[in-house]
């Protein structure tokens, strides 16, 4: 099943991606998202590998824009423990969840920027029905 929740913030979506700083499609998916980080703002990223050294290794240098973007954060974790919250992940994943904490997309493979901003903008926009907002 998958986590179905996580810590929220009330002012922006959350995009966690799954990435091996040694895959090519990961590495091409970071690029996007360095280069078009201003552009993702509103947006929360949590970077996570599965590798050891990955912050003594100088990959972060790839990506200097999502170093010092602050609304970005890198990390390590184990993969059993991330598939045991997240399932079975390929490189690179990306869940997206809305401001307040609820898995709405679940994207695997490149993506590109304009989907990624196009997702966290309409998820942030709250949802109607013939009974109001929801």
């Amino acid at each position: 099943m998958g986590k179905e929740r996580i810590d929220y913030n009330m002012q922006s979506a959350t995009v966690i991606i799954w990435f091996d700083p040694d895959c090519k499609r990961c590495e091409s998916q970071l690029k996007t998202i360095n280069t078009n980080i201003n552009r993702l703002n509103n947006t929360r990223f949590f970077m996570l590998t599965d590798k050891d050294d990955y912050f003594r290794s100088g990959y972060q240098n790839k990506w200097p824009q999502l170093q010092q973007a602050p609304n970005v954060q890198f990390g390590i974790i184990n993969k059993n423990c991330f598939e045991s919250e997240f399932g079975p992940v390929v490189k690179p994943s990306l869940f997206i969840f809305n401001s307040i904490g609820v898995l709405k997309e679940k994207l695997y493979g490149e993506t590109k920027a304009e989907k990624i901003q196009k997702l966290t903008q309409k998820i942030l926009v709250p949802e109607q029905d013939e009974n109001g907002p929801n």
